[in-house]
């Protein structure tokens, strides 16, 4: 979730796995670039109750915010629960979804929130949805960037993960992510 002070915090959910070190990374990097910064740890939570979580903390920070856009960044199956809260609360303004797997097009024309979608090359799964959904996208009049980075996997932008991570491709997702979001909250 990112808001628009420059703090970051870890809100420990009921825990399973815990927060891994490349979400702490990308809170933290979030708020060096000047966002609000919360990374919650929904791995014990699956679908519904996952997004059902998140539901309640945009209400929780929209309530404690004084102004400001709130938006999600989410990786994997954390970028699927981001678009799925886009299609259900209108108090988001901008997602990000890296390398998420594709939630159903049904849910595309009650999304208001901006998206920006970062696709790996080979990750043929995940891949194989995404031009129908970004017609669905456009057909609802979404706002939306997908960018395909060449000569990656799934798992691209996660440093965690030694032989998947393409440190200029994760640079160049994570520079369009920034500016996404700067120009989506202001």
């Amino acid at each position: 979730m990112c808001g628009s002070a420059p703090r970051w915090r870890s809100r420990r959910w009921p825990r399973e796995r815990g927060i891994d070190a490349h979400i702490e990374s990308v809170a933290k990097r979030a708020a060096q670039a000047g966002f609000l910064a919360i990374a919650p740890d929904l791995s014990a939570a699956d679908g519904d109750a996952r997004v059902g979580q998140l539901l309640a903390l945009v209400d929780d920070v929209m309530a404690r915010l004084e102004s400001g856009n709130l938006g999600a960044v989410g990786y994997s199956s954390g970028g699927t629960a981001a678009l799925q809260l886009a299609a259900r609360s209108e108090k988001l303004a901008a997602v990000v979804a890296y390398y998420a797997p594709l939630p159903p097009v049904l849910e595309v024309p009650r999304i208001k929130a901006r998206l920006l979608l970062h696709l790996a090359q080979n990750d043929p799964e995940i891949n194989t949805g995404a031009p129908a959904y970004e017609a669905a996208l456009n057909a609802a009049g979404v706002a939306n960037a997908i960018h395909l980075y060449p000569g990656t996997g799934h798992d691209f932008a996660d440093e965690s993960f030694a032989n998947r991570y393409r440190g200029e491709a994760a640079a160049l997702a994570w520079e369009r992510t920034v500016a996404f979001l700067t120009d989506a909250l202001a």
